[in-house]
């Protein structure tokens, strides 16, 4: 059985090639966390944690900064920048927000490719203003094709998860939204970021994550057979012996 978190989804469309290494040569069964990580994903990560009433997570042991954050002091300015944007959010918004930091799973969904099961923590689940059902996700990344993609993949588990414990928790029948509450880091520490919210219908792509996870179970079962897709991230990566590279692919 292979755990997959939805939140790192966006890592394997990022990095197929590292994704399928880690698992067949150190005998991991879920797609963790790599060694390096970019800075954005630690900022994430410290305000879901702030967010939850929970200390900001440790920086991992190489931490790859950008123009946006040069440094780990702007990362927890940024950070708590960040967590006020989205508090305030939360207190204001025409939503109603019946829990935030869900924990769903593990559980396996009737249906999906056999192999798999899904775990994670949902950020949102509520109403809209118009009082639809929905479920959503923060990102202070600037791209939110991830998030879509880890909706998709929530809502999924959402349809078989025990939520017994939430009052007023949508039925999973009454489900149709999914929502990217969209925060960027703002470019200047002082600058204050603005929320959006990005409401989609579910169902096409709740049909785009099962595409991709029947892509990511086939590669892990058969990683000779797996075809690597060079990213963005190549330039900045350290596993400099990866699939990707051993096939020739210079981000130089």
């Amino acid at each position: 059985m292979i755990t997959i978190h939805p939140s790192r989804l966006a890592e394997w469309v990022a990095c197929e090639a590292r994704a399928v290494e880690r698992h067949v040569f150190h005998g991991d069964t879920s797609l963790a966390r790599p060694r390096e990580e970019h800075v954005s994903a630690w900022i994430g990560q410290a305000v879901h944690a702030r967010l939850a009433g929970a200390a900001s997570p440790p920086a991992p042991r190489l931490m790859v900064f950008d123009k946006t954050t040069p440094t780990m002091r702007h990362a927890e300015a940024q950070a708590a920048t960040l967590y006020r944007a989205m508090r305030a959010w939360l207190d204001a918004s025409g939503w109603e927000i019946v829990a935030h930091e869900v924990r769903i799973g593990p559980v396996v969904p009737p249906g999906w490719p056999s192999g798999i099961e899904l775990d994670g923590t949902l950020d949102l689940l509520g109403y809209t203003d118009a009082g639809a059902a929905f479920i959503g996700d923060f990102k202070t990344s600037r791209e939110t094709y991830p998030a879509w993609l880890q909706l998709g993949t929530y809502a999924v588990a959402y349809s078989v998860a025990d939520l017994s414990d939430i009052t007023a928790a949508p039925a999973p029948s009454s489900l149709r939204t999914l929502a990217v509450v969209h925060c960027p880091r703002p470019k200047d520490v002082l600058d204050e970021p603005r929320v959006e919210v990005h409401p989609r219908p579910m169902r096409p792509i709740v049909r785009m994550a099962h595409k991709v996870l029947k892509r990511v179970l086939a590669n892990i079962q058969d990683p000779e057979s797996a075809v690597p897709s060079p990213g963005a991230q190549c330039a900045w990566c350290q596993h400099a012996t990866c699939m990707v590279r051993a096939r020739g692919y210079d981000p130089r």
